[in-house]
């Protein structure tokens, strides 16, 4: 572990101890300020703990795990003890292609409207409304070799497509072994953890919601052009 990650990781193991402590100062400052009663000011103090502790305890991170692998680096985020996500990040030279087999999405692509689709393949198979994490709309899902696929009808501009692999196992799903490897080091076994590949700065290209043994389901919100041009290269040859 070098300098930069020894200092992240007492940053984030006593940040939310000082803003908490802080918190509660300013908390009994402010209760001391109104009335006499001692009932009142017991009862302001307990009002302002509940949500301080719960901000504290939800938003701030307390754990960063990292664990570098051929090409990327993955990195689970936990707060106070509950796993919360992970991030892998790829090296240069690396497309989100050469990770994950973006194949099992078939034509679909992200910004694909729900009418694009029904025009360019007919009615869905089935919808269902998706309530996931930030993610809110109706999912129009056809029936597919590689599962059920389809757009995402959410907030404009954001077009997502979601796969629920037929075949959801991690080695099916993601193409590298070492990454496989790296995963299954920091996923447990039965809860499952979001795992964001990102592509740039900050921006999410793919998602699988997973645990050690299978994928939930896929969400392909960004495409590399690299990628795309490798699948037009793909079509090129097949044809």
């Amino acid at each position: 572990m070098g300098p930069l990650e020894i200092i992240w990781l007492v940053v984030v193991l006593t940040l939310p101890l000082i803003v908490f402590i802080t918190l509660i100062i300013l908390a009994v400052w402010l209760v001391m300020r109104l009335g006499p009663l001692p009932s009142v000011k017991i009862g302001c103090v307990v009002c302002l703990l509940v949500p301080i502790s719960f901000i504290v305890l939800r938003v701030l991170p307390t754990g960063l795990i990292e664990r570098e692998g051929e090409g990327f680096t993955v990195s689970l985020q936990t707060w106070f003890g509950k796993n919360e996500f992970i991030d892998v990040s790829r090296g240069p030279g690396l497309t989100i292609g050469d990770l994950v087999d973006l194949k099992l999405f078939e034509d679909f692509r992200p910004g694909m409207s729900p009418q694009d689709a029904a025009e360019k393949f007919g009615p869905p198979t089935e919808t269902r409304d998706i309530r996931y994490k930030g993610l809110k709309g109706t999912a129009y899902l056809y029936s597919r070799p590689s599962g059920l696929v389809g757009p995402v009808e959410d907030k404009p501009p954001s077009r997502p497509v979601i796969l629920y692999p037929s075949s959801n196992r991690p080695n099916d799903v993601i193409l590298n072994p070492s990454l496989v490897t790296e995963l299954s080091a920091l996923l447990p076994s039965e809860e499952k953890v979001d795992v964001h590949f990102e592509y740039g700065w900050d921006r999410l290209s793919i998602e699988l919601y997973m645990n050690r043994e299978e994928i939930e389901y896929m969400l392909l919100l960004e495409l590399d052009p690299r990628d795309l041009e490798k699948a037009a290269e793909t079509a090129e040859s097949g044809s």
